[in-house]
């Protein structure tokens, strides 16, 4: 049977379950180690971080900044290190 339930209550949910998807921000929140899952998405994957914004907006200097210091390699050593590889940085 193939229960629908709230993407917060997966991880409290696992023991009940025989098999769920968990988003990572929501498996680290519960404090569960996602190297351990079955399955992780690998850097090919279509789910990247996309930055959106209005058209008038497109050439706001402040959001080109904040996508540069986003994607620099400061940042990404920082995600590598946080999240134990379980984030990819995909830029």
């Amino acid at each position: 049977m193939i229960k629908e339930l709230d993407a917060a209550q997966l991880p409290r949910a696992l023991d009940d379950l025989d098999f769920s998807v968990v988003s990572l921000n929501y498996a680290i929140n519960a404090g569960l180690e996602p190297k351990k899952a079955l399955l992780l998405e690998d850097d090919q994957t279509k789910w990247n971080l996309v930055f959106a914004t209005k058209t008038k907006n497109k050439d706001n200097a402040a959001i080109k900044r904040f996508i540069e210091i986003y994607r620099s390699a400061e940042v990404k050593a920082f995600i590598e290190k946080k999240f134990n590889g379980t984030i990819l940085t995909t830029w």
